[in-house]
């Protein structure tokens, strides 16, 4: 008796292994694999996170996003929920801050994280950015 393990670092061939019954179980099934997998009778262990939550981080001394108008700009331009109901599931929540929700020192910043393209829009106004087409 044995534990075999294999590692594969393509996600498309650890899910193949899987549906075809050339493995027991697989770790880190992407959000595009869950229902295909859920409905071959699978179940999915999906553990939030404890820590940090996926994020876009911007270096400010790149001259395109140097002023925080444009670094907040983008952030209200950018519809988060969307795109997290478009690309994954249920177990991927949408972030209410840096940190997850159950993290220590949680804080929900959901308030100042919304979709608000008349803001997005001012503040690069006010940044000098002018639209153009």
């Amino acid at each position: 008796d044995g534990i075999k393990v294999i590692v594969t670092g393509e996600d498309s061939v650890r899910i193949g292994a899987l549906q075809a019954g050339q493995a027991d179980f697989i770790r880190q099934i992407q959000a595009y694999d869950e229902k295909q997998t859920q409905d071959q009778g699978f179940i999915i262990y999906a553990a939030p996170t404890r820590g940090v939550n996926d994020s876009i981080a911007f270096r400010p001394d790149n001259p395109l996003v140097a002023d925080l108008r444009v670094r907040q700009a983008l952030l209200h331009a950018t519809d988060s929920k969307q795109i997290v109901d478009t690309l994954f599931s249920t177990n991927y929540p949408q972030a209410k801050s840096v940190i997850a929700s159950s993290a220590a020192g949680f804080v929900d910043l959901s308030g100042k994280l919304k979709f608000d393209p008349q803001q997005a829009n001012r503040l690069l106004d006010e940044a000098g950015w002018k639209k153009s087409g």
